[in-house]
């Protein structure tokens, strides 16, 4: 197959009525489109996973593996972007505590960063269960020191009221308006678990994204 060979270049002209530019963007080299208003689209995707089953220790902060997503070299992050965490966890016939997922933003990319939304999935009942859970975030500003995200934690398990919670379905949404990631590099987004003591989970599958538009 023939391979196309594209200089990078900074962002180039508004093109005419009807047409758009496509170029790879510097400093990142993005494949970007630019269009008759000027607006600039890139394709900006982090992706992460991990599919070997992990156990946490109970009762601290853990980092997930699989996690962490890493922005330190991506443009300024844009009104609406999104992360997305999607995690397969199972539990033992132990567990009636309830857990907190974190997601923490930092220079370290480990569970020393600092949270920035934080999610308490409920006390269930002692009873083997699997469950599917979504997180998502999405980040928007009003300045350039204040940064706003809003998020929602989302499970759904197979047993309706014993297991992981005692109702079938589960939806937490958070708000967070003053946290600043602008300044810091490098910049990791992830995601932690502190589990309760008697709250024995297992991942078996963990899937990170960032969609920066």
């Amino acid at each position: 197959m023939a391979e196309i060979v594209v200089d990078a270049q900074r962002r180039p002209a508004t093109p005419s009525a009807g047409k758009v530019v496509i170029y790879p963007e510097l400093p990142q080299t993005f494949l970007t489109t630019r269009d008759e208003a000027g607006f600039a689209h890139s394709i900006s995707r982090r992706y992460n996973f991990s599919t070997t089953s992990q156990s946490p220790a109970a009762s601290t902060a853990v980092y997930i593996t699989g996690a962490q997503i890493d922005l330190t070299d991506t443009p300024p992050i844009k009104l609406g972007a999104l992360f997305k965490w999607r995690l397969s966890m199972t539990k033992t016939a132990a567990g009636t505590a309830t857990s907190t997922f974190a997601v923490v933003v930092g220079e370290s990319g480990n569970s020393t960063d600092p949270a920035m939304l934080s999610f308490t999935k409920p006390a269930g009942t002692a009873a083997v269960d699997e469950a599917w859970v979504d997180i998502f975030v999405t980040l928007f500003n009003n300045n350039q020191t204040t940064n706003f995200s809003r998020g929602v934690f989302r499970m759904s398990h197979n047993l309706n009221s014993t297991g992981h919670a005692t109702i079938p379905f589960v939806s937490v949404g958070q708000f967070n308006g003053n946290f600043n990631w602008r300044s810091l590099s490098p910049l990791f987004f992830g995601l932690t678990i502190n589990s309760g003591v008697g709250d024995v989970l297992t991942f078996q599958m963990v899937q990170a994204e960032a969609i920066l538009i």
